[in-house]
């Protein structure tokens, strides 16, 4: 599983950036984010083969049942009634 990596500036520090400096702090935001991503996945891939390689099963397991529950219970709240249903679709859709 890999984290989501939040990052944070304050207000008024974002506001005071001209337009090509704020392109420039997403940029490097999103750049960060893949790198950390692509990271832990690849350190993953190397714990996975260390463990097959100790004779250790792994077992891959199908989260799609999973993923459809927890989208019905999500749906069923009531926090979930203002929630921005194609914004949330997008959410979901996104790999």
């Amino acid at each position: 599983m890999v984290q989501p990596v939040f990052y944070a500036l304050a207000k008024p520090v974002w506001d005071k950036l001209n337009a090509t400096q704020k392109k420039v702090v997403q940029d490097a935001a999103v750049s960060a984010s893949k790198w950390n991503s692509d990271s832990r996945l690849a350190d993953e891939k190397q714990v996975v083969e260390r463990l097959k390689g100790q004779n250790v099963t792994i077992t891959a397991v199908d989260l799609k049942p999973f993923r459809d529950n927890a989208d019905k219970v999500y749906a069923a709240s009531d926090l979930a009634k203002g929630w921005n249903k194609e914004l949330l679709r997008q959410v979901i859709d996104t790999k």
